[in-house]
């Protein structure tokens, strides 16, 4: 929408054909305006506004593709809804062994030709999990080196929010142009971290840079994870909030038996263990990423606390 001081028919064709929605001169009302508004948003369609959720760890092997799997399944076995899970770790992505699929085309022959993406050839790439939960999954083996930019990414995202209601994204532990630019354009960010003196520096450097960009309406969460891994030396609650100035949302328990077993049995913790603690967190952490009032869920802020300090 703009606004101008030329009242000309072809000024307001030029503009419209580079994408503005609308355009008024001096001598528009107000009411003209509503109307405008009201009409933009009453055309835009619902499945173009998926959520896309980010999940990022603060350091390697602190379990943020773990989470951001059995986030996504929790997604779709909450609201029996289209959730699609991008791997764009291309280097070591885990999707295909955390949900035991194998793929024929992965995220990166999508992001290799942007120019023929579509949604017929982006579904043939998907991977169905279940009914409800899709995978984009990451090479199984390492690639020739493949230069990552923004645009491909964004054509590539447009591309599957129309196919589902929420997009969860598995991002790399890299700190390259299109993975800030992500962090900085998605619904929610999800920074999966380990309390020790390494993981409080890089979650502090990754929320201050997120800092106020992302706006009220688009929150950085903050998960701490396998904790208890090192008692003796890793960093209390209330120590790493001293330094990073946010609570954790929720903490998930250090269980290597429960986690290396779902991993080499080619299953998801949430799947395997559902009414293990764990999958609790998993289950509480899905709903507060996705958005919505889940009916008749009974949780309160009160138990999202008592699940921060609980090992």
């Amino acid at each position: 929408m703009l606004f101008g001081p030329h009242n000309d028919i072809d000024l307001y064709k030029k503009l419209l054909a580079l994408g503005i929605t609308d355009y008024f001169s001096d001598r528009t009302t107000t009411e003209q305006v509503l109307q405008s508004i009201e009409r933009s948003f009453s055309e835009v369609d619902p499945a173009s506004q998926a959520r896309v959720i980010a999940f990022i760890g603060a350091g390697g092997g602190v379990g943020s593709s773990v989470t951001a799997a059995n986030t996504a399944y929790n997604l779709a076995q909450l609201f029996n809804e289209k959730v699609i899970l991008v791997d764009l770790d291309l280097a070591f992505g885990s999707s295909s062994l955390d949900f035991n699929l194998s793929a024929k085309q992965t995220v990166s022959d999508a992001l290799a030709h942007p120019d023929r993406l579509d949604d017929v050839l982006i579904e043939r790439f998907l991977v169905p999990y279940n009914d409800y939960l899709s995978v984009l999954t990451a090479p199984a083996s390492l690639i020739d080196h493949q230069e990552v930019e923004i645009a491909p990414i964004e054509k590539l995202l447009q591309l599957v929010r129309r196919l589902a209601n929420f997009i969860v994204l598995d991002l790399p532990h890299a700190w390259q142009p299109w993975v800030q630019e992500l962090l900085l354009q998605v619904d929610e960010v999800v920074v999966i971290s380990y309390p020790d003196l390494a993981g409080i520096r890089n979650t502090k450097n990754i929320l201050d840079f997120l800092g106020t960009s992302r706006g009220i309406d688009a929150p950085t969460r903050l998960i701490f994870n396998r904790v208890g891994a090192s008692r003796k030396t890793e960093l209390g609650i209330k120590d790493s909030q001293g330094a990073i100035d946010q609570a954790p949302l929720l903490s998930i328990p250090y269980d290597p038996v429960i986690f290396g077993t779902a991993m080499n049995n080619g299953e998801l913790v949430s799947e395997a263990n559902r009414s293990h603690r764990i999958t609790q967190r998993f289950k509480l952490l899905s709903e507060t990423v996705s958005g919505r009032t889940v009916a008749g869920a009974g949780r309160s802020k009160k138990s999202i606390f008592s699940l921060r300090s609980s090992r």
